[in-house]
């Protein structure tokens, strides 16, 4: 199931592909922060962390052109390949 970037609030978790992150931060609204178009559209962005790392990765989705951002969602949507990278790490 697809989610709404502005409804995250911090310590949600989702997933990006096959990563699962956790929101440390509320998601933010940055009004007008970009021209697409010809016209200002609002920005959405939320920081989270990588669930197996401590990467941090700041999130961005723009409204009217939420198709070439980060798709995000409730659960993995690529199964087999979360289980594949997960059994090449116990390789190491």
């Amino acid at each position: 199931m697809h989610i709404d970037i502005k409804n995250i609030k911090r310590g949600d978790t989702f997933w990006e592909k096959y990563l699962e992150f956790e929101a440390i931060e509320d998601a933010e609204t940055i009004v007008g922060g970009i021209e697409l178009c010809g016209k200002r559209r609002d920005q959405h962005k939320v920081m989270a962390k990588a669930i197996n790392s401590d990467q941090l990765v700041e999130f961005f989705v723009t409204e009217g052109a939420e198709h070439y951002g980060p798709q995000l969602y409730a659960q993995n949507q690529y199964p087999q390949v979360y289980h594949q990278k997960l059994l090449d790490e116990f390789k190491k």
